[in-house]
């Protein structure tokens, strides 16, 4: 490895960076300094076909000149599997021009032991089967070496492993957190039921489930377990054991009407204050039932009801091993709509289920999904909470039969989501379309035929792009009203004026350099504003070099703005899906947005105390939470922007500092312990989804000279399993 490679730190600055790694005496005496600072899949092709390097370039002493010229020098191109030879195609035409360089963001300025100089960053991207290469800046040359491609790879692996992911240390994780809640043993409070209906269940299966809530730590439950089989010898062996256990009731069903119909028969013998269903082979935590009825305790003393609850959830396999964890975010409908993440330990009060219709046939399959929707339009309309228990107290069962391991196991319930999905827009009276995505058990409601709301796009940055001109004509030959407007700087206050100017139901601000805008077209986002309670929205934002910059933001305690699982290619579904799902965000990305415009005029408009519009925008969205407005990530429309951008954390942009603190201190009460849409068992600072107390894994930077270390033996072995050939006769 070259002596001059210093990694770039996640959240580093090139000012900070520098200060971390110093110029050597050589570097300041020539008043030049290369430096390929970190590495990372590209999203040019097809998926983990490039990667591209982050350089930094910097010189002192040149005054007037423009941009330094780049050279690709020589590049040598190993096919995988590894065994066979690698070509040294030094000064071959085709491979040096598919290596690509070009500046992102704008020079730096920068104070280097008393001298001036002049920061570039830049951006090389080469096909992944290139194992090393040369490149020159201004004469200035720079080698990637294989050992040093392979370390910077397992540094980003191990960035953006997600706490899915193998190696995301889930279960060392909750092991610690397992019987760490220091709770005491309680029976005063309301009566919980719990209804389990069971068919041809296996014994030891049965038998655990029932054990798992006898051994809750609350006690004052009452448990009703629908048998469909009453013919089973060995359900029947279980069931005896427990016939002295007051609080357990086992209702027989001579025949079996499905999961739908054996769980209506079983509430009917449910007295509870909430009811929770559980399935007849999975497994909850001691600690289950009274933190929830610890959740219900502090609505009450807040004078609120509270209508549904969820908690976080796993699955165990045959060994009840813990894996595959789904950490939840507080209520979104948003997400809700595409896939029932709720699932299971579901858990609604008396009221909900008395003032709703009973789930009927139609929705056999995702009956827990049916409820769930109508739970969430319940809360709406009395005030009510969803709430979330962001703890780890249901397991799934990984076994035959089950969704979890086989989908294909419960074919018809994919379809009964979707006929719930439509049921709840049905009730809503909003028109939509509800269609099955490829993703099994995810669905997307598409507006339904009709003139949609009236959009004014203000473009920043330059005149508007030909893509985007065809965009707005698409979408006014299908029936809506919209013009393209032109704004001459993009500030808070230009911004403000724009809303003051617009008479349109829905303002957009909208970069000029959108090459194209792919996906279901503007009307992928006004469609969203169907619901009266879509305030702001975010379609997804692509960058030139094909990764992804934006697919939702959280915000960290320390006020920044962190997009998500950002760099990461297209291809990539990210934590559990999540870059493809439909969000309710805190805030939503400045660069493209789309705003209610009256909801945001009346919310006071961009915040001119701050001088980004990124924070202003930020703020914004809070004003319109506090009337309702929710905040959305829609991933429908993606808007593929053709100039480079910069890939560090923060280039050049001292008034974002400045507007980070102002506006860290004032939503300190809102973002202390973390986004609040977000889910807290995260790093509050971490975009991939990292555990909380999960510190990711840098590969040692010394010494790698002799070997590779393990990891990057690993990771070598796995990539070469997966990085296609290139077809350079294509290129």
């Amino acid at each position: 490895m070259n002596s001059d490679t210093q990694f770039l730190k996640r959240w580093q600055t090139p000012q900070e960076y520098i200060e971390d790694s110093p110029l050597s005496e050589s570097e300041l005496e020539s008043g030049r300094f290369l430096r390929a600072v970190r590495c990372r899949w590209g999203g040019l092709g097809e998926f983990r076909e490039s990667i591209a390097w982050v350089v930094l370039y910097g010189r002192t002493g040149v005054k007037g000149a423009g941009a330094p010229s780049v050279e690709i020098d020589r590049a040598s191109f190993a096919f995988f599997p590894p065994e066979e030879d690698a070509q040294d195609v030094s000064g071959d035409a085709a491979l040096c021009e598919s290596l690509t360089a070009s500046y992102t963001g704008k020079p730096l300025k920068m104070a280097i032991r008393g001298r001036v100089w002049t920061v570039f960053e830049l951006e090389v991207v080469v096909p992944a089967a290139v194992k090393e290469f040369s490149f020159s800046v201004d004469g200035v040359s720079k080698t990637i070496e294989e050992l040093e491609r392979w370390g910077n790879l397992e540094v980003f692996y191990d960035e953006t492993r997600n706490a899915w992911a193998p190696g995301g240390g889930f279960p060392e994780w909750f092991a610690a957190q397992k019987g760490s809640y220091g709770l005491e043993p309680r029976s005063e409070g309301p009566l919980m039921s719990i209804v389990i209906p069971a068919w041809h269940t296996p014994k030891q299966y049965l038998r655990e489930a029932i054990e798992c809530i006898r051994g809750q730590l609350y006690s004052n439950w009452e448990l009703v377990v629908v048998n469909a089989s009453p013919d089973d010898e060995a359900m029947l062996e279980v069931f005896a054991e427990y016939a002295d256990e007051p609080r357990i009731q086992v209702v027989e069903r001579p025949e079996n009407d499905g999961i739908v119909g054996n769980t209506n028969f079983g509430l009917q013998f449910t007295h509870g204050d909430y009811v929770s269903f559980m399935d007849h082979d999975d497994l909850v935590e001691p600690e289950a039932l009274l933190l929830y009825v610890q959740a219900i305790d502090e609505a009450a003393a807040a004078g609120e009801r509270v209508a549904m609850l969820y908690c976080d959830e796993d699955s165990i396999d045959e060994n009840l091993d813990h894996l595959l964890p789904f950490l939840k975010p507080p209520a979104n409908l948003d997400l809700l709509l595409n896939n029932n993440y709720a699932v299971h330990w579901l858990t609604v009060s008396r009221e909900v289920l008395d003032a709703t219709e009973r789930s009927d046939k139609e929705v056999e399959g995702a009956q827990d999904y049916d409820l769930s929707l109508k739970a969430f339009e319940y809360a709406a309309e009395k005030g009510a909470r969803i709430v979330h228990v962001p703890h780890i107290m249901y397991h799934w069962r990984i076994c035959a039969g089950s969704t979890n391991t086989n989908p294909d196991a419960k074919p018809y319930a994919e379809f009964a989501g979707q006929k719930a999905v439509e049921g709840h827009f049905a009730r809503r009276s909003i028109p939509c379309r509800v269609l099955c995505e490829p993703a099994l058990f995810t669905y997307r409601a598409l507006p339904g035929e009709g003139t949609g709301p009236s959009l004014d796009v203000f473009v920043h940055g330059g005149s508007p792009s030909t893509a985007l001109f065809r965009a707005v004509s698409e979408y006014v030959r299908a029936g809506g009203a919209a013009q393209v407007i032109p704004l001459s700087k993009d500030t808070p206050a230009a911004r403000n004026r724009a809303l003051a100017r617009s008479s349109a139901d829905i303002v957009a601000f909208l970069p000029s350099d959108v090459e194209s805008l792919e996906g279901d077209g503007l009307a992928a986002i006004t469609g969203q504003f169907l619901r009266p309670e879509v305030g702001v929205v975010s379609p997804r934002v692509v960058r030139a070099d094909g990764t992804v910059e934006y697919q939702n933001i959280i915000v960290t305690p320390e006020g920044r703005l962190t997009c998500l699982e950002r760099f990461l290619p297209l291809g990539d579904w990210g934590y559990l899906g999540r870059n493809e799902r439909p969000y309710a965000a805190t805030v939503a990305y400045a660069p493209a947005v789309f705003l209610r415009r009256e909801t945001a005029r009346d919310a006071g408009g961009f915040d001119r105390a701050y001088r980004s519009c990124d924070y202003a925008l930020a703020q914004l969205c809070l004003k319109m939470a506090d009337r309702g407005a929710v905040t959305s990530y829609c991933p429908y429309l993606v808007v593929r922007r053709a100039e480079f951008a910069s890939a560090l954390g923060v280039w050049a942009a001292p008034d974002a500092l400045a507007d980070r603190v102002l506006f860290a201190r004032r939503n300190a009460g809102v973002f202390a312990g973390g986004d609040p849409s977000h889910n807290p068992n995260f790093d509050p600072r971490d975009p991939y989804f990292l555990l909380e107390g999960r510190s990711w894994y840098s590969v040692p930077r010394d010494g790698m000279a002799g070997r590779l270390p393990d990891p990057v033996v690993k990771a070598k072995r796995a990539l070469e399993r997966t990085v296609p050939r290139p077809n350079l006769a294509r290129r």
